[in-house]
């Protein structure tokens, strides 16, 4: 097992698989229609698509500015990352430093994953990330806050920013 995930492990979680996997579904949808609300976002995603540039299927990112906020889209069926800051620069900010700590301070990042029925398991998976200066980084060696009531609750606020952006 790499070194990332053996960290990652080491989380304290204080919210249930059942309750991290029903939030990832529907945030994962509430981040979906807010994206597909935006013009900017389906403008930029169809063009890079259709031109193929910077678009690749093993990285299907989407870059795009709305409203002076710039922004990075990660997506496919069972995720999506949404990384957001007020300048170009900033969505480019290292976020795993070789020491293992994150120093986001000028950019945040939502992570969403879930997943029906994963291979081998009858129970919905999910995983849900934060990164930013509003949470602190986890004990224990941890990357980043996820799969907490914190992360949640920051999530939240996060769709309804981005909502009202």
């Amino acid at each position: 097992m790499n070194e990332f995930y053996s960290r990652r492990e080491q989380v304290e979680q204080d919210i249930s698989d059942e309750e991290i996997a029903e939030n990832a579904r529907r945030f994962l949808q509430e981040g979906r229609e807010i994206l597909l609300s935006w013009p900017e976002f389906k403008s930029e995603a169809s063009r890079q698509i259709i031109l193929r540039e910077s678009f690749s299927l093993s990285d299907p990112r989407v870059k795009f500015q709305r409203g002076g906020t710039w922004f990075v889209i990660l997506a496919n069926e069972n995720r999506l990352d949404i990384t957001w800051a007020d300048s170009e620069n900033a969505i480019e900010e290292e976020v795993y430093p070789r020491d293992g700590a994150i120093e986001r301070i000028d950019s945040r990042e939502i992570g969403i994953s879930y997943n029906e029925k994963p291979l081998g398991s009858e129970k919905p998976y999910g995983r849900l990330s934060y990164v930013g200066t509003e949470l602190k980084i986890p004990t224990k060696g941890s990357l980043m806050p996820e799969n907490t009531k914190a992360v949640v609750e920051q999530i939240k606020k996060s769709l309804v920013e981005l909502k009202n952006l």
